[in-house]
């Protein structure tokens, strides 16, 4: 059981995970006394704004290393929400930390830089953090300045193929917010300036702190793929790469599994992929104020398998002010379509984790 003092519960994403392991600062300015950190990762792709690739080594093992680097439970996210664009994939994140409904901060590590000389001259920069969260707030509230120069942009880049739509965004925000794109060189800050966006345009109510990292660590993962065509996650298998929409294809994901999930911020259930044995006493609690049923695939964290659509929790019933205790979901009652939902991310996750598998 929880001890009488409620725990403070941190929710750390994909890259902070493997920080954790590669920057013992990082792990001793998170674990305070009480803390449960939570660790969300990817799925068995990553997800660039063009391609997409298939994760050097399948989920489950990166759930096992992400326990070991410091994390006490870990959470993964939706197949689904990995196919649209980091973008997507962030919001999902941020999607799921509110759905548990009880944490007290989100981590959001960065590496410090030295910015180039005409930026540093500017007063208006700031530190590398004020940098990130002011280009985040730049690409949340899409000004009338901000859309004019990015559809400036956008015309520019008309003739040329495979442009990032996320390299105009940060390009955009950079002229407003000097340095943006020099910080955004780097992978795990422009994951930062992705997270941060989705805490606002979400209004998340969870404290984002913002951690710098000393990139000497190798927290940042030189044997990434850095290019924006790929991703910033553990070794991609080499020359695996597939455009977002071929990803879809092989999948099989249709376009109204797409919206029907959106209606759910792709998070109609939260998995739980692996839990140190000490934090299993957490799983009540976070049971009992998450807004999703939790579930695992593995029958030694004890609790239930995804195919069983009667361990989840109805959002209606949290919606009318009902208790907790005994809200459950079946496939025939679910007036809110949320047990359909999940067998269709169920079945793209098991078609992920079997394609994965035929790649390496």
């Amino acid at each position: 059981m929880v001890t009488q003092k409620n725990p403070a519960f941190v929710a750390v994403v994909e890259d902070a995970t493997r920080c954790l392991g590669s920057s013992p600062a990082l792990l001793q300015q998170i674990r305070e006394d009480n803390t449960v950190i939570i660790g969300i990762l990817a799925g068995d792709f990553t997800s660039g704004s063009l391609a997409a690739q298939p994760a050097g080594r399948p989920r489950s093992v990166r759930a096992a290393e992400a326990i070991a680097a410091g994390c006490d439970i870990v959470l993964g996210l939706p197949t689904i929400a990995l196919t649209n664009g980091p973008d997507t994939a962030a919001f999902a994140a941020v999607s799921l930390m509110q759905r548990l409904h009880c944490l007290d901060r989100v981590v959001i590590p960065y590496h410090d830089a030295v910015l180039p000389a005409d930026v540093q001259d500017m007063q208006k920069s700031g530190s590398t953090a004020q940098i990130l969260d002011k280009a985040a707030m730049q690409l949340f509230m899409e000004t009338p300045g901000f859309q004019k120069i990015y559809k400036g942009l956008q015309q520019k880049a008309a003739a040329s193929d495979g442009t990032d739509p996320q390299d105009l965004l940060l390009a955009a925000a950079d002229q407003l917010v000097p340095g943006t794109l020099a910080l955004a060189a780097d992978p795990l800050n422009r994951a930062a300036i992705q997270l941060l966006t989705q805490v606002h345009k979400l209004y998340n109510p969870v404290r984002p702190v913002l951690m710098a990292i000393d990139p000497s660590s190798g927290a940042s993962g030189s044997e990434t793929q850095t290019t924006p065509e790929t991703t910033r996650e553990y070794s991609p298998l080499i020359g695996k790469s597939f455009s977002l929409p071929e990803l879809r294809e092989h999948l099989q994901i249709e376009f109204k599994d797409n919206s029907i999930s959106m209606l759910y911020t792709h998070c109609p259930y939260i998995r739980v992929l692996a839990i140190r044995e000490d934090a299993k006493q957490y799983l009540p609690y976070l049971s009992e104020h998450a807004w999703a049923g939790l579930t695992s695939d593995d029958p030694a964290i004890g609790l239930p398998d995804i195919t069983r659509a009667d361990a989840y929790r109805a959002d209606a019933a949290h919606a009318d002010g009902s208790q907790a205790d005994d809200l459950r979901v079946d496939s025939s009652s679910a007036a809110d379509g949320s047990s359909e939902v999940i067998r269709i991310l169920a079945r793209i996750d098991s078609r992920a984790r079997d394609f994965h598998a035929s790649l390496r």
